[in-house]
């Protein structure tokens, strides 16, 4: 007996699938990562208890939401081939919008039909990116306060920056994250120079965003030629810098993967971003411990308050008062024993 081919079978399933979802009255969480004929058995279907909802995009979307415009959480994901994506979209009102994650061309025809929306999350496409101050002033439309915005893109987008600072001045947390293309991977100095510039840019936005308290700025891929103590003193200087320029500012997770926490004034220490072990399957490099790099960013601390002058002065006495007075022979005995690479800064 031979199988029947794919396309019938996905067929059946396609239909089995629809009458299923239109006797689930009660269904609150949807989620539908699959392929494009699958997702468009959605098309028709009205789901009253709908809240939340994480899909792939497809033609068939804007049908969808019509039909469910009560939904508190949308998530899409963009479709492989971007040229596939349209630029423009009709508008959807979804008034009870509270959480928004995908493309912007879909925020901007979803978002500003909610004064709820307090997340939003933009996946920024090629031919978008090139505008956001359109696309924010756009959604900043709904009259909605943005408390948390995220944004993911192919490059560090100092025109964002401006934009976010213009449209959205109440938002609380910023996340900026750049992915990466494979062939630029591989770092260099040059990851270095476009990076500071880009912290540079963050502070020139800084005294827009008066209501800011986290920076999170991270990006795929590793930065090749820096290791973690120009990582860090790279860090230190722009966390320094934004503190001098925003008194809100307190806390910043950079691309080392360290958090930065404003202790007192413009005092800021690092943690590590990751405080405890991961899973086996979910540990990114086995020949460094976690405890590993905790300590690295505690002795490169103290290293580079024992070495610098001016940091020691402005330091000091918050850690002393914090740590006790032995806080600074600590410091001395350490500068003494460590590595001298860990003293560079």
């Amino acid at each position: 007996m031979s199988m029947p081919p794919p396309a019938r079978i996905l067929a059946s399933f396609t239909r089995l699938f629809r009458a299923a979802l239109t006797q689930l009255r009660n269904l609150s969480v949807l989620e539908v990562l699959l392929n494009e004929d699958i997702f468009a058995a959605l098309a028709t279907c009205h789901l009253p208890s709908l809240t939340r909802c994480s899909l792939i995009w497809s033609p068939s979307l804007p049908a969808f939401l019509q039909l469910n415009p009560h939904l508190k959480h949308l998530g899409t994901l963009p479709p492989v081939d971007y040229d596939a994506f349209p630029v423009h979209m009709p508008a959807v009102r979804m008034p009870r919008l509270e959480t928004f994650y995908g493309t912007a061309a879909l925020a901007c025809a979803v978002v500003p039909g909610s004064r709820r929306v307090s997340e939003l999350t933009l996946i920024w496409g090629p031919w978008d990116i090139d505008r956001p101050g359109s696309v924010l002033g756009a959604l900043g439309a709904s009259g909605a306060t943005i408390e948390m915005f995220a944004s993911v893109c192919a490059r560090w987008e100092t025109q964002l920056l401006r934009a976010v600072g213009a449209h959205m001045p109440g938002v609380r947390e910023l996340r900026l994250h750049h992915v990466l293309e494979a062939a630029d991977d591989e770092g260099g100095e040059e990851d270095m120079d476009e990076l500071e510039a880009f912290y540079d840019s963050v502070a020139d936005a800084l005294p827009a965003l008066r209501e800011l308290r986290q920076i999170d700025i991270s990006r795929t891929g590793r930065l090749a030629d820096l290791d973690m103590v120009n990582r860090l003193g790279l860090e230190l200087e722009a966390v320094r810098k934004w503190g001098r320029r925003s008194s809100a500012l307190m806390q910043c997770v950079l691309v080392s993967e360290t958090r930065w926490v404003r202790i007192r004034n413009n005092v800021w220490y690092p943690y590590s971003v990751i405080e405890a072990a991961p899973a086996p399957e979910e540990a990114g490099d086995p020949e460094v411990p976690v405890a590993q790099t905790k300590m690295m960013r505690f002795f490169w601390f103290l290293a580079r308050l024992a070495s610098d002058r001016e940091l020691r002065e402005e330091y000091g006495p918050v850690m002393r008062e914090l740590n006790g007075p032995g806080f600074m022979d600590l410091m001395d005995s350490v500068l003494r024993d460590i590595p001298p690479s860990l003293s560079r800064h």
